[in-house]
């Protein structure tokens, strides 16, 4: 009897110790996680112990580690060129060991519904080539992190979610936006890819900034905005709160971001809403240079409030652009071919995604001769009835017998369609209904067929030469 109450004490001890050294990490340093390759890579959590070690086998190396009087600890370690499978083993006299760590590039992926429709689509709203891309996940090192949908009024520590290889399960439902980029992204630089999802459709860019960042937007606008829609993940800053901030840790080469078709009449200050959440997210992750890249998609062409003729979408259009002059190392994926008239979800995320890629490895990768930057200078010449295009550092990538998607307008601010036509390296624009041009617009409606694309087919953007 006294031997087994000496027996069941010992056990209880042994218990009692194991719980009290327990070291707690977030769901983001997790088996199959990707770290960002040739950085300062951060490792973060809880523990009980006052110091333990961590050991990565990309090195062989143990470090050791000293917990805050809180029990928090965040230490750097820094990763080498892509590659893996790896381990990392935390030790504090009991070891957790996370398996199949790769290291390679990571991006956080954000935005409203285009950011987050999954690979499978959402009902009568399919994917394009998701079939091709589901049955060969197998084929990419590819890892991917879906943060789950949650609310908070403060700032939380942390997320929930789990990262998953790339399967034909897991990336039906993964946000079909971020694969095909990150899948052209691999295919391109030959390393493992990471990306971090955090998105959530039909949301505002006033919940994905924090509380600083929204203060910097004129209230009058805010207040605007949260009327017309009160839905709680529309209120201000609780999805930076709960699936933004928790991210600020993870060490991470950029961002891509797709949203805006919320906010079509907040478009006199979506530029800056852009500019102030950037600068904000660059601060959360230490980044002091405006160093970290951030790529955006225009929004969808769509019959925004049911008219197709009207222009809300290029005003908004209009503010993106702005934005690339106001957010360093930051780049645009042009839309205007890729829209669908009856649906706000075009299936063609793989050019999407695509186009991303591109902005991407030229810009931050440094791959020469993808042209992705369609926002080059242009000249336009009023000549009597005639108005004459052109673009001294853009080579058009087709000559169809006409173009689609001009209009001009007269003395009277009145615009018709004009028929465009190649005229040696011009475009000559012209309309019977105005003799004497003095405004032109392209592409200058929620929903129009616009048929100008460099050599490599991405479209150019939609402008206007009238301040109307």
């Amino acid at each position: 009897m006294f031997k087994n109450k000496i027996l069941l004490m010992m056990v209880l001890l042994t218990m009692s110790s194991t719980a009290f050294s327990k070291i707690l990490l977030p769901p983001l340093l997790a088996n199959n996680m990707v770290l960002q390759q040739k950085s300062r890579v951060c490792f973060w959590g809880t523990s009980s112990m006052n110091k333990f070690t961590i050991k990565v086998s990309w090195n062989d190396s143990t470090y050791l580690v000293h917990a805050n009087s809180n029990g928090t600890f965040k230490f750097y370690i820094r990763t080498p060129e892509a590659g893996g499978p790896y381990q990392i083993e935390f030790n504090d006299g009991e070891k957790i060991v996370l398996h199949d760590v790769m290291i390679g590039e990571v991006w956080i992926c954000s935005g409203q519904s285009n950011m987050d429709i999954p690979m499978i689509g959402y009902r009568n709203q399919p994917i394009e080539g998701a079939l091709d891309a589901i049955m060969e996940a197998h084929k990419y090192p590819i890892h991917l992190f879906s943060v789950n949908r949650t609310l908070d009024n403060k700032e939380k520590k942390e997320c929930q979610g789990k990262w998953d290889i790339s399967t034909s399960q897991s990336v039906s439902q993964i946000s079909a936006t971020a694969y095909f980029y990150a899948r052209y992204l691999q295919q391109t630089l030959n390393v493992p890819i990471g990306i971090i999802v955090s998105s959530w459709g039909g949301t505002s860019i006033l919940s994905w900034m924090s509380e600083s960042a929204v203060a910097k937007i004129p209230r009058d606008v805010v207040d605007s905005c949260v009327r017309r829609n009160s839905r709680e993940q529309n209120q201000p800053s609780r999805l930076y709160n709960s699936m933004i901030k928790p991210l600020r840790y993870y060490t991470s080469k950029g961002f891509i971001w797709y949203q805006g078709e919320h906010n079509v009449q907040e478009y006199r200050y979506y530029d800056l809403m852009m500019k102030e959440m950037v600068t904000d997210w660059r601060k959360i992750w230490n980044d002091e240079t405006d160093s970290m890249p951030f790529y955006y998609v225009q929004i969808a062409p769509w019959r925004y409030f049911n008219n197709s003729k009207g222009i809300e979408r290029p005003l908004l259009v209009e503010a993106q652009v702005k934005a690339l002059s106001l957010i360093k190392n930051s780049g645009m994926a042009t839309t205007t071919d890729l829209g669908e008239e009856l649906c706000i979800h075009p299936s063609k995320k793989r050019e999407v995604g695509q186009r991303l890629a591109a902005c991407a490895l030229e810009q931050t990768y440094q791959i020469s001769g993808l042209h992705s930057n369609v926002f080059v200078e242009k000249k336009i010449e009023y000549n009597d009835s005639l108005v004459f295009l052109s673009f001294p550092t853009l080579q058009l990538g087709t000559s169809p017998s006409s173009y689609m998607g001009f209009e001009v307008a007269g003395e009277d601010k009145i615009f018709y369609p004009a028929e465009a036509k190649l005229d040696k390296n011009r475009i000559r624009i012209t309309s019977d209904k105005v003799k004497h041009p003095v405004a032109l617009r392209y592409a200058f409606r929620n929903y129009v067929e616009a048929t100008i694309k460099n050599t490599m087919g991405i479209p150019f953007c939609s402008f206007r030469t009238d301040s109307w």
